[in-house]
């Protein structure tokens, strides 16, 4: 195999196995001057292998969940050779074992990744090796996260209402608490849908709304699993009065209501006189003209059946009406025939058994400035008659 000349080395590149006997003979005038090992006549040179364990990794994880465990694999055939690892995939981290060890270390950072399957190849390249490089395959199973299904709705909002003018109430509620979180509120004035908001919002104003007008609101909340709360307590308000509208007189006429019957709760602006029906005018007895007893007035006697000389003892009449600002010297004229009682806003203000006297007597006149609010009002009023012609006349002036 050797060169015959003189030279004393030789390279052996052959690579198909990692054990070699060589002998050495030196020739001389064709002879052979011996063998270069005086025991076996060879000279043995072994070539290291790697060798992995184990031989792969695989990683397993969930979407969302913590990296997995770090795993090594132990390298022989390496201890007297120059090696190195290397791999491809950014989420991989590969490094020596500290010294005194052979082998890698192998850590996988998942975030970021989606679930499937991922793979990726450490490879150990030492020269010298009779089988460099090895490759070690790396796998990585990451699963989606488990499904937890809400179907708990949020808690209800507990909403206030402010009129904060005469178009405009601002709503405020309280944040509703759910295990998904809330994606948003939805607003409604009445049974009417007005707005949404972000689950992080809990105000609203409504705008261009009337002025000294009742509006009533809930709200209820949404989950980000789409469960929806119960709605809200109603809340109801109402807005501010238009500044600057100038406030008329009230005065008795058929635009009042009426009832022969006095309900509980009658004297209120609160109280609903839907059910009872329009006063009726007066035109019959001895009274005369309104301005007899009330000066520049256009009110008209009214009663609640049209025969005042059959009717019965008692009427009940209200008239609601709207104030814009505080009244100052706001006085209600009144007569009745017979007797009478005056009620603003659920107050007893004047009382008079016997208001006509041989119809000649002129009307009460009593301040009502402290009894009046801004927005609804109501005035009422109790007729009491015990016979013959029965009439009241009222104006409320506002000088």
């Amino acid at each position: 195999m050797g060169d015959p000349t003189s030279n004393t080395s030789y390279s052996d590149f052959t690579s198909a196995s990692n054990l070699f006997y060589y002998k050495v003979l030196t020739i001389k005038n064709g002879e052979y001057s011996g063998d270069s090992n005086i025991n076996s006549g060879y000279i043995k040179v072994v070539t290291p292998t790697l060798l992995a364990i184990p031989s792969s990794l695989s990683f397993t994880a969930v979407v969302g969940g913590t990296n997995p465990t770090a795993q090594n694999v132990s390298l022989s055939g390496v201890q007297t050779l120059s090696w190195t690892p290397t791999k491809t995939q950014s989420g991989l981290t590969v490094t020596k074992l500290p010294a005194g060890s052979y082998g890698v270390s192998a850590a996988i950072n998942i975030s970021g990744l989606a679930a499937g399957t991922y793979t990726d190849n450490i490879k150990i390249t030492a020269s010298g090796a009779s089988n460099s490089p090895i490759t070690i395959p790396v796998t990585l199973i990451i699963s989606a996260a488990p499904s937890t299904t809400d179907t708990t709705p949020p808690s209800q909002p507990v909403v206030t209402a402010t009129a904060v003018s005469s178009s405009q109430i601002d709503l405020l509620w309280t944040a509703s608490t759910d295990a998904s979180g809330i994606q948003q509120y939805s607003v409604f004035r009445g049974s009417t849908w007005i707005n949404t908001t972000n689950g992080n919002v809990t105000s609203l104003s409504d705008t261009g709304l009337s002025p000294s007008t009742r509006y009533c609101y809930t709200v209820r909340a949404v989950d980000k699993a789409n469960n929806v709360s119960g709605d809200s307590a109603l809340v109801c308000t109402t807005t501010q009065a238009s500044a600057g509208v100038t406030t008329t007189n009230v005065v008795s006429d058929t635009t009042w209501q009426s009832s022969s019957t006095a309900p509980s709760g009658w004297t209120l602006a609160s109280y609903d006189d839907t059910s009872w029906t329009a006063a009726i005018e007066q035109t019959g007895g001895y009274c005369g003209a309104a301005t007899k007893f009330i000066a520049n007035t256009t009110a008209k006697y009214m009663w609640h059946v049209t025969n005042q000389y059959s009717s019965s003892a008692n009427a009940y009449f209200r008239k609601s009406f709207t104030l814009s600002q505080t009244s100052t010297n706001a006085t209600v004229y009144i007569f009745a025939d017979n007797g009478y009682e005056l009620y603003i806003n659920g107050t007893l203000v004047h009382t008079n058994a016997n208001s006509l006297v041989n119809g000649s007597s002129t009307a009460d006149s009593i301040n009502v400035d402290s009894y009046l609010t801004i927005g609804t009002n109501v005035i009422a009023v109790h007729g009491m008659n015990p016979g013959c012609a029965a009439m009241i006349l009222v104006d409320l002036k506002f000088n």
